[in-house]
């Protein structure tokens, strides 16, 4: 006999804030979650399958309307079921691991904004390099640890590369924000597919369904096409600019999709599971695909509680002055 999940919600419909707006409630230091990640990388056929688990923490809200989250790598990585094995897999491996565990600044949206441990993360580099060092010798590991070494004394390039990283930039991806009355807004996102090229351009359609799913999880949908100038052979060179089609205009532009699905919680509107995808004609139809689900099943009842206030107290103060006394509350 099949199994069907209960709702435990009394209504289906979802409670918005004020505007028709989605906010992220967070209540530290209860706000801790583990994810099991998966990561596909697909071009003609074949396929590089990675995954891994990090936990994602809410720290603090410090000035600037800014929230500090910490991100770690919390298992082995495994490529196509298998620990790394080549030397660049495992140069790879070692060297990223300066970077966490990461502190990043997000908005009150929950975009990225910037890394918050770039200091920390200089300081580590020592030690890493060294450890690398004792086990990796030859010419391909100098020059690895020489184009780091170029990153990490760098404030930019950490930065960029942080930005660069498709799972913060699908996590971070600024969800929380009013959807208007009809629960649904189009904006232009940016997404970094194609190695050291600027972000493609998307125009994309963002959409809340009004009713919690069967799993009691208020779903937001995007779905959306490249706008980018740029043609294909211009991204193969990765170039920022459409050069290529400057010089040619009856070069077509390059063709490429996005679809995502979040699932946030219903009272913290954290998210316990997302899928992204896109899709790109190069030379040949690449895809990448993400997928987090939430792995931790902590005792939440506190952390939903205090959640819980500052949604009625939402509702008992929906004048201008109420709206923002609850802002201050919520963020600190």
């Amino acid at each position: 006999m099949e199994n069907k999940t209960v709702s435990i919600l009394p209504d289906k419909r979802v409670s918005f804030a004020p505007n028709h707006a989605v906010l992220l409630q967070l209540v530290p230091p209860f706000f801790k979650r583990v994810y099991g990640l998966r990561e596909v990388f697909s071009s003609d056929g074949l396929e590089t399958v990675l995954k891994y688990e990090i936990s994602i923490t809410y720290k603090k809200t410090i000035a600037q309307n800014l929230r500090i989250f910490e991100i770690e790598r919390v298992s082995p990585l495994y490529i196509n079921d298998c620990l790394p094995e080549t030397v660049a897999e495992q140069l790879a491996l070692q060297t990223g691991s300066v970077f966490y565990p990461l502190q990043i600044h997000a908005d009150f949206s929950g975009s990225y904004v910037s890394v918050a441990n770039i200091e920390i993360i200089q300081q580590r580099w020592k030690t890493v390099k060294e450890s690398i060092l004792e086990y990796f010798t030859g010419e391909e590991t100098e020059n690895y640890l020489t184009q780091m070494e170029k990153v990490i004394n760098d404030e930019d390039r950490i930065d960029n590369a942080i930005r660069k990283d498709l799972v913060i930039r699908t996590f971070f991806a600024g969800l929380y924000k009013s959807y208007q009355q009809d629960l649904e807004l189009t904006e232009d996102l940016y997404f970094p597919l194609v190695g050291d090229s600027s972000p493609l351009a998307f125009s994309v359609r963002q959409t809340v369904n009004p009713l919690y799913n069967d799993s009691d999880q208020l779903e937001i949908r995007h779905e959306g096409v490249s706008i980018d100038e740029r043609s294909a052979a211009d991204l193969i060179r990765q170039d920022d600019f459409a050069t290529m089609r400057y010089e040619n205009e009856a070069i077509p532009k390059v063709e490429a999709s996005y679809k995502a699905r979040y699932a946030l919680n219903a009272v913290t509107k954290s998210i316990e599971a997302l899928e992204v995808y896109w899709e790109i004609n190069l030379q040949l139809t690449e895809s990448v695909s993400i997928s987090m689900y939430e792995l931790s099943d902590a005792d939440r009842q506190s952390e939903e509680l205090l959640a819980n206030a500052s949604v009625t107290k939402e509702k008992e103060d929906s004048s201008p002055g109420g709206f923002s006394k609850f802002m201050k509350t919520l963020f600190g």
